[in-house]
């Protein structure tokens, strides 16, 4: 490896670009200085927001401790919100061994997708049932607001929720 070495001129020989030293040592400065910046703004951050999200914690462990444990489960839904009931349509007609797809339409929901957040809860919600990523792959297939009838699949049964498009739709085998 060539030795990096200032000539006479204050250039570093081998550099690339010929930097001078004066420049690599301004670029190591910032570097230095960015990265306090980094450490300032994180310490800042954690000092403001932590208090605040403890609050936040403590202020739902007190609501949700005084519920019912069958009114606790559906409760964290109407803080995202989302229909629980249509979990509970899910939960009900769900075995113990199931494997399911979340069928679902993206489409944008708060900060995140419809999506994410409907699989999200559907993790949760319908254990110990397993989600699996491909419909080919699932023993049921559960339909949120989207038509089981567009996957290329066949159902031995099928129970849909009122006139909504929430399915549950068990795979023929």
């Amino acid at each position: 490896m060539k030795a990096l070495l200032a000539g006479t001129d204050g250039r570093v020989s081998g550099a690339p670009g010929g930097i001078t030293c004066r420049a690599m040592r301004i670029a190591r400065i910032l570097g230095w200085a960015l990265a306090a910046a980094s450490a300032i703004g994180l310490g800042y951050t954690i000092a403001i927001g932590v208090p605040d999200s403890l609050r936040e914690l403590s202020d739902h462990r007190e609501r949700f401790a005084a519920m019912p444990e069958d009114e606790r489960e559906l409760a964290f839904g109407a803080l995202i919100p989302t229909r629980m009931d249509v979990f509970d349509f899910y939960r009900r007609s769900l075995r113990q061994d199931d494997r399911y797809y979340m069928q679902v339409t993206d489409a944008p929901f708060g900060a995140a997708s419809r999506a994410v957040v409907v699989r999200n809860v559907a993790r949760f919600y319908l254990a110990p049932a397993v989600e699996v990523s491909r419909p080919r792959d699932a023993t049921v297939i559960l339909s949120y607001e989207a038509d089981p009838g567009l996957l290329p699949l066949r159902y031995s049964e099928q129970v849909r929720a009122g006139l909504q498009l929430f399915f549950v739709s068990r795979i023929a085998e």
